[in-house]
């Protein structure tokens, strides 16, 4: 007697209840469904419009000259200078801004071929 009561005990454990007193389990169908990238209409940015910048050199020679120049214009007579190792600075940082643009730019081509791109060739197709 005490060896169907374990006999039976221990199907119930290994079944978990599930099997003998509840319902049925039902599979989940799992179903693949492709979405189409949503188009990014991104328009392209405005060209830069620089405005002009005049350089003025100012030497021992022609210090005066300039800051007479300034004076008769109306302007202030101040300057704002840089030694030849800082404008190398500035330039090699000019430089460095239109590689970062640059890259950045093709960036978003990439983006742009890669959303827009596959739409293309299904047309194509």
């Amino acid at each position: 007697m005490i060896l169907k009561i374990l006999l039976l005990s221990s199907v119930v454990l290994l079944t978990g209840c599930a099997g003998i007193f509840g319902p049925s389990v039902k599979q989940i169908e799992t179903v693949k469904v492709e979405v189409s990238k949503p188009a990014l209409n991104l328009p392209n940015p405005e060209p830069l419009k620089l405005r002009e910048t005049k350089w003025v050199v100012v030497t021992k020679e022609n210090a005066d000259k300039i800051f007479e120049e300034l004076e008769a214009k109306g302007q202030p007579v101040a300057l704002f200078a840089l030694t030849a190792d800082g404008y190398e600075a500035l330039s090699i940082n000019i430089a460095d801004i239109k590689t970062f643009i640059g890259t950045q730019k093709e960036i978003i081509i990439q983006y742009r071929e890669y959303y827009e791109g596959e739409e293309d060739d299904k047309k194509q197709k």
